[in-house]
């Protein structure tokens, strides 16, 4: 009976249907390695920017071999032509053109165009599957490291976030990358770019302010009222957008213990939330004496007041100015004006006030101000500013006086912090230091002797060590003394600058160990990031751990490349229109990539219009590039590029000005700093893996060892067989993951999860949670199925296999067939189960219908004119619509 009820409840075609399948454990299927950089590339967009420049998305690339970057700004709603010509200028004028692409299955990466341009080219195109992101873990990895960037750096109201993208390229190209253990500028260039000390000031606090600092940061962790920092993803802040908020608030005093899993927080007055908050939603604030959080400033006192500056004043048209600078002159004198017998006299320069005391309807500021206003007896005079003569001079615009124009400035003033006299000072300092340290002093006092007559212990001990230029050097890196604020200078140089986009722990100790040393450097780089009150702020507590399904490993450079864009940032009024065609995408790639690293053999995308256009396959088709999509609903197949999109934003967000307009000027740095940094699946550089050496960040007077040309060659081609050692190894670290993959023969039926197709109900809440089943016409790959799909069902038809479920049948159990139409007066008709819901459209009636012994993705709207024999049907949904608006109407 136990095996009957099994078979029964296995082969039900309603609970197969309707039952949350358990999702299988898959094992992954890794992509080969590419045999050089920019072989292979992931492309994505990154969206949901404020406005900066003019630009509110961003298109990320990156190389699958060398993992290097390039962060574009752009718009959302970029075409097939406009991204053609993103790609041209800022990935094919660097790396030519790659072998194949990745991407998902996004209309701007599968439009006709990008398909024909991709052909042309040469470029083998490769889509995700389906609702399976996972495809694309690698750019989905980048893409948070970007938000987190620029977290950390933009202003209040997010619109400098594409100032700081440049910069945030850069941190990401120069850290060094967990698959491949080399940062991707070493990879692409042969060497990590040169980092030199800031002259940002450091307040270090003496000894005994340090131990009570101490003291007091014991205490507090021992007492009950502790600083936490909060989850931000589910507090709506007073921002232009919520794309580059803080990811953690904070932090805030836990002032009680509700239970083991709540607690009480001492939030802001402004912060009109609950004050109790889930364990889950909290985490421990980290903070160091060299570290402080910022306080929150106390009111100042004007004329016995206390007032905070309000920054939205500013925002007021003219008419509201005009009428605040009149209610702050009566609050100013207010005990002197007000009620008074005689009216006084107001003159103002904007003739509509005279008659804004006689207006009917106020919005609710000006009903706030009236209020205000009739404590008054005063008149509204307009007098023409010339007459005013003083007065009129005081409110004049500065920027109408005949002053020369200041210069501009293209690039933010942090990039130009590191300046040779700075980096002296440090040197100087070091230098200075040296011989105050006294661990250090029987090192130099055997390195300046007569060292060759020293026993030979002490030989082999002090090996490493050279004096030269009245410096230590360990191992060819400059040791640096004991001394607190020359780490601490260090540190925020390599952690804080927009040039370092403050990395993770790994990578700032790798950043410091370029040119520097000291003892103990380990622990203080982890210690300095894990108390940084930006990063607690901004990065993410727990990553999502994603299973992958690696892409092939191109041959060589640009052989094949993935791109996509990153959408929702604010528009330039000065953006070249070119820019959103398919054409202008075509020129920016010849312009950028082409004319430096010639045509890639094949591109990745998603199935965008943009990147599908007849222009873009067109094109793609004459320059024999073959271009690859990602499948529909699987933006994980392009997830190499996501990731980048996520380092991208976060970079943006770093440093950004307040009100995002700047963020286009910040990309050129941000894909500099994303390329400079390494890769993890490389372990180097995307600069190194291309040029055979990692670009010089600023002029540096400390002596380095640079190869000689002859011997570039050589670095190179060992760096590009290292990556490929590494990126192999990833491969099987991932291929011997848990699981198994499902195989579906062609011909037999499959389930299809439900979960990402929106159908057209009144709800999806009771929708099934298992469509189909539909019918195998093509195996695609092991993780791949083209599916046979209902020609109102209007989704891509490749899917990925974890969405799949097999088809229990049984005799007993028959799925409903879906009957043939009915010939009525010559005509094929099917008959009408339920109208489900209806609009109207341009003058005519449409019903949604549920077809009699059909499924809900066979639903359609259709027109009244054809449901000539279904009118019972639809005068009973009328009545029912009628009940139910007249039982409304009594309960209101």
């Amino acid at each position: 009976m136990k095996s009957s009820a099994k078979e029964w409840v296995e082969c039900c075609p309603i609970c197969q249907s309707n039952q949350q399948t358990r999702a299988p454990v898959i094992a992954l299927k890794p992509l080969e390695v590419p045999p050089y950089p920019f072989h292979s590339i992931s492309y994505n967009f990154i969206t949901g920017f404020p406005k900066s420049q003019g630009y509110d998305a961003i298109l990320v690339v990156i190389d699958s071999f060398s993992k290097f970057g390039h962060f574009i700004p752009t718009l959302k709603k970029v075409s097939a032509k406009g991204l053609a010509d993103l790609f041209i200028t800022h990935v094919w004028k660097l790396h030519g053109l790659p072998i194949k692409t990745v991407s998902d299955h996004g209309t701007t990466f599968t439009g006709k165009f990008l398909r024909a341009l991709y052909q042309r080219l040469g470029i083998k195109p490769s889509f995700s599957s389906a609702y399976h992101p996972e495809s694309d873990g690698q750019t989905e990895r980048v893409n948070q490291f970007i938000e987190f960037y620029l977290r950390s750096y933009v202003t209040a109201n997010h619109s400098d976030w594409s100032s700081w993208l440049p910069l945030a390229e850069y941190a990401y190209n120069n850290a060094k990358h967990a698959a491949t253990g080399k940062t991707p500028f070493e990879l692409v260039y042969g060497r990590n770019p040169v980092m030199n000390p800031s002259n940002v000031p450091s307040n270090v606090p003496e000894a005994d302010q340090v131990a009570d600092t101490l003291a007091k940061e014991w205490k507090e962790a021992e007492s009950a009222l502790r600083m936490i920092w909060l989850d931000g993803k589910n507090v709506e802040l007073r921002t232009n957008s919520n794309k580059l908020d803080p990811k953690r608030l904070g932090p805030f005093e836990v002032t009680e213990k509700i239970s083991s899993h709540a607690y009480h927080l001492k939030l802001l007055e402004t912060l009109k939330i609950h004050n109790v908050f889930y364990v889950g939603l909290l985490s421990k604030a980290h903070e160091s004496p060299s570290q402080p959080f910022p306080e929150r400033p106390p009111p100042e006192t004007i004329e016995g007041e206390e007032e905070y500056e309000l920054a939205y004043n500013t925002n007021y048209d003219t008419h509201n100015k005009e009428l605040l600078a009149i209610i702050k002159a009566l609050e100013e004198w207010q005990i002197f004006l007000e009620a008074t017998d005689k009216p006084i006299q107001v003159f103002t320069d904007h003739w509509n006030l005279e008659y804004w005391m006689q207006a009917r309807t106020f919005n609710r500021r000006h009903a706030r101000w009236r209020v205000f206003l009739s404590n008054f007896n005063f008149e509204i005079h307009y007098c023409p500013g010339k007459q005013l003569g003083k007065l009129d001079a005081l409110s004049r615009r500065s920027d109408y006086t005949d002053v020369p124009p200041e210069s501009e400035v293209m690039l933010p003033t942090e990039v130009f912090a590191n300046t040779s006299k700075e980096e002296l000072e440090i040197v100087t300092d070091i230098r200075a230091k040296l011989k105050e340290d006294p661990s250090l002093e029987p090192i130099i006092q055997f390195l300046t002797e007569d060292a060759n007559n020293a026993p030979p212990s002490i030989q082999k001990a002090y090996q490493d060590y050279d004096w030269e230029e009245e410096l230590l050097w360990y191992r060819g890196k400059l040791v640096v003394p004991d001394s607190e604020p020359l780490k601490e200078r260090l540190l925020r140089e390599f952690h804080d600058s927009p040039l370092a986009g403050h990395p993770g722990q790994q990578r700032t100790l790798e950043l410091l160990s370029r040119n520097y040393w000291w003892p103990g450097m380990k622990s203080s780089a982890k210690e300095w990031v894990e108390c940084c009150p930006t990063c607690q702020a901004n990065r993410c507590a727990h990553a999502p751990v994603i299973s992958l399904k690696p892409l092939d490993v191109p041959p060589f450079p640009f052989h094949t490349i993935s791109y996509n864009f990153i959408t929702g940032f604010p528009s330039q009024k000065d953006m070249m229109q070119s820019w959103v065609t398919a054409k202008g995408l075509a020129n920016l790639f010849v312009t950028h990539i082409w004319k430096l690293h010639g045509l890639p053999v094949r591109t990745i995308s998603d199935q965008g219009t943009t990147f599908t256009r007849k222009f873009l396959r067109a094109l793609y088709q004459r320059l024999g590039i073959n271009p690859s999509f990602s499948l529909a609903y699987h933006p994980e197949s392009d997830r190499q590029t996501k990731r980048v999109n996520q380092f991208i934003e976060f970079y943006l967000r770093s440093y950004i000005a307040a009100d995002h307009l700047d963020w286009a000027r910040w990309l050129p740095l941000a894909e500099y700093t994303y390329n400079n940094a390494k890769h993890s699946a490389t372990g180097k550089t995307p600069f190194k893996l291309v040029y055979g050496r990692n670009p010089v960040m600023n002029p540096s007077m400390v002596p380095a060892n640079v190869p000689e040309a002859d011997t570039v060659a050589d670095t190179l081609a060992q760096e590009w067989k290292e990556a490929k050692s590494a990126l192999r190894m990833s491969k099987e670290r991932m291929s011997r993951n848990l699981g198994t993959v499902p195989e579906y023969s062609v011909g037999k039926e499959v389930w299809l999860d439900g979960k990402n197709v929106e159908l057209r109900t009144n709800s999806n809440k009771l929708d099934p949670k298992q469509l189909g089943p539909f019918k195998v016409i093509e195996k695609i790959s092991s993780h791949a199925y083209h599916l046979e799909l209902p020609k109102t069902l209007k989704i891509h038809d490749i899917f990925y296999v974890g969405l799949l479920s097999k088809s229990h049948k049984s005799p007993s159990q028959p799925f409903p067939e879906r009957p043939p139409p009915e010939t009525i007066e010559g005509e094929e008709e099917y008959k009408v189960e339920q109208i489900i819901d209806s609009k109207q459209l341009r003058g005519k009636w449409f019903y949604l219908i549920k077809w009699k012994g059909y499924g809900l993705e066979d639903n359609s709207w259709e027109p009244e004119e054809l449901l000539d024999h279904s009118q019972e049907e639809i005068k009973q949904f009328n009545q029912a619509r009628l009940r139910k608006a007249c039982d409304t109407a009594k309960s209101l």
